[in-house]
């Protein structure tokens, strides 16, 4: 059985806490501080001591305060508040893409005037070869069969 007792004040108490020791098995001290706590009246309690070396006896000291706390409800996040999340990620992908196509664009021109340094034929050539590698990339996925890359249907290879 749990039992409260008043405890006496220290030198700095304040008038608006009280004081109060709590007695029990470890199960009914942990259970009344967790209703107190909910309560909003606990302040603080120390560390829950043997009563005479006995373990299954506990006893600790609680602070209360005599109005319990009201219920603080939060704040809801304002529109502003929550637009700063997708706004940098979507300002995150668009720098990343914006560094990836300039990057694109740099290799592209350093590749066409290295080969019109070396020959003019050579950037015929090369429109040549990009252009092919786009027709059979449209071209291979507009076909209905297996491409080779034997995929989750194809069964036959």
């Amino acid at each position: 059985m749990t039992a409260i007792v008043r405890t006496a004040e220290p030198a700095n108490a304040r008038p608006d806490l009280l004081y109060r020791r709590v007695t029990g098995t470890p199960g009914e001290v942990e259970t009344t501080l967790g209703m107190v706590r909910a309560s909003g009246h606990l302040v603080a309690a120390s560390a829950p001591a043997a009563v005479h070396g006995d373990l299954h006896r506990v006893t600790t000291v609680v602070t209360l305060r005599r109005v319990p706390l009201a219920d603080v409800v939060p704040a809801q996040p304002t529109f502003a508040r929550r637009m700063v999340k997708p706004a940098i990620i979507t300002g995150s992908i668009l720098g990343a893409l914006g560094g990836l196509g300039y990057l694109l664009y740099s290799l592209v021109s350093a590749t066409v005037r290295a080969a019109s340094a070396v020959s003019p034929v050579a950037i015929g050539f090369f429109v040549i070869v990009a252009g092919a590698l786009v027709l059979s990339a449209l071209a291979r996925r507009k076909a209905t069969g297996c491409s080779g890359l034997h995929c989750g249907g194809c069964k036959g290879h």
